[in-house]
């Protein structure tokens, strides 16, 4: 089945819709239990309506990831001080827990891991945290470092989000910040 290309209004809010769904429908029953058909029942549209707009429930994830990152990313402008940016991204998906809960859930799947660490190694730039003049700087390969600090950060946003009366985003950033500096020293 062909799908939709140019998009108007109306569908570029069905797709959204089915995102949604899909999100609400993952963090109630889990991902993997999620069906097309499910999905399409929550919003009381046809299947057809679903298969215009994606070829798979894979492909909705995807487009799902793309626009929450895109999302994301917009609200950093050029701000290049590690710990500032580290703050707003904890501010930004605090502001949408449910969604990033399971976006991050979402990389616990093989077909979709990786995607949060692309995205945190090529927006948010975390490096600058690592004290660069340190011993364990030059002991440690860049890339083990860059791994150490997006699965810190990913644990560290998934145990905040799941928390019932989270602590604030500033506060937050701040323990991600020392778990990641002590873990480096």
């Amino acid at each position: 089945m062909a799908r939709l290309t140019n998009l108007t209004e109306r569908g570029l809010v069905t797709q959204r819709e089915l995102s949604d769904a899909l999100i609400e429908l993952s963090l109630e029953k889990g991902f993997s239990s999620v069906t097309i058909r499910d999905i399409t029942d929550h919003l009381g549209v046809d299947r057809t309506t679903f298969y215009l707009h994606f070829k798979d429930k894979d492909e909705l994830v995807l487009a799902t990831q793309r626009r929450m990152f895109d999302e994301l990313s917009s609200n950093f402008g050029k701000d290049s001080d590690p710990s500032r940016r580290l703050a707003v991204f904890f501010e930004r998906i605090g502001s949408n827990r449910k969604t990033w809960m399971a976006m991050l859930k979402f990389e616990d799947y093989p077909r979709f891991e990786g995607r949060f660490a692309e995205y945190i190694g090529s927006t948010l730039t975390f490096q600058p945290l690592a004290p660069v003049g340190t011993e364990n700087a030059a002991r440690f390969p860049r890339s083990l470092v860059s791994r150490f600090i997006i699965t810190t950060v990913r644990a560290c946003a998934l145990w905040w989000l799941d928390q019932a009366e989270p602590c604030p985003a500033e506060e937050i950033a701040e323990m991600t910040k020392a778990l990641l500096l002590k873990g480096l020293m």
